[in-house]
């Protein structure tokens, strides 16, 4: 009776031993979960939309580029100023962002554009720029001032968006609206009381190149900036975004 009950023990003893080294050759061959990062995003259509096929043809780029790196892509729409303060935080990488010195000093940049932004000036559709003495230019919170805007007798004032600023200039509150031309030709479509009333009036005033950040304080800043531009490049030759022409980088 000894000896079966020293022989049982034995054999309890080896099958816990093969369980638990064949529990580890399972576990050393499950892969592990891919790396997740945040994309702040804002609802700019054409470009960036939640109501679009992968939220649009910009973050779609971005998806795309870390995909290939193995890293997921989280889009996660908010206002500009709660993505900027989240993007600075390092909580979250943004798409399509406008260098300035002050900027640089915050964040890296992609190596090259993801997206080519077009500006031009805006009035009603009963006035030509051109010909206008002088008045009120409304302007977004942190768009670039180009030099033709500093015209004697205007004025600019500042904006949350191009879209109060539309209602603004179609209210005649303002005489004139400096932005840019995708976003802000896309709302006009959409709105029979801005179509009605504003107009394109003057075109391609200024192009701005808009770049990929992520905030030096996150931990794996320079290695995410790194993954994109060594792969952002082979999104490009694919070629297979919708509306990937609406970004003018080819």
């Amino acid at each position: 009776m000894v000896k079966y009950k020293r022989f049982f023990g034995l054999l309890a003893l080896f099958a816990s031993f093969v369980s638990r080294s064949y529990a580890g050759e399972i576990t050393e061959l499950t892969p592990k979960s891919s790396p997740f990062e945040t994309l702040c995003a804002v609802e700019q259509p054409p470009y960036s939309a939640s109501e679009y096929e992968n939220t649009g043809p910009l973050n779609q780029l971005v998806i795309e580029s870390f995909r290939i790196a193995g890293i997921k892509i989280d889009v996660i729409f908010s206002s500009w100023a709660r993505a900027l303060q989240d993007a600075e935080a390092g909580r979250c990488i943004i798409a399509g962002m406008w260098p300035t010195k002050e900027r640089r000093q915050i964040f890296y940049f992609s190596e090259r554009p993801i997206i080519k932004q077009r500006l031009g000036i805006y009035t009603l559709k009963s006035e030509l720029y051109q010909q206008m003495d002088g008045g009120i230019i409304a302007v977004e919170r942190s768009s670039y001032i180009p030099n033709a805007l500093n015209k004697p007798g205007w004025f600019t004032y500042e904006v949350t968006s191009p879209a109060a600023g539309a209602n603004m200039l179609a209210s005649k509150r303002v005489n004139a609206l400096y932005a840019e031309t995708g976003y802000l030709n896309y709302l006009i479509n959409k709105d029979k009381y801005l179509a009605d009333r504003i107009w394109l009036s003057l075109a391609n005033l200024q192009t701005v190149n808009g770049y990929l950040i992520v905030s030096k304080r996150k931990p794996n800043a320079e290695a995410l900036i790194s993954a994109f531009n060594q792969h952002f490049p082979k999104v490009l030759i694919a070629n297979n975004i919708p509306r990937f022409k609406q970004l003018n980088i080819n």
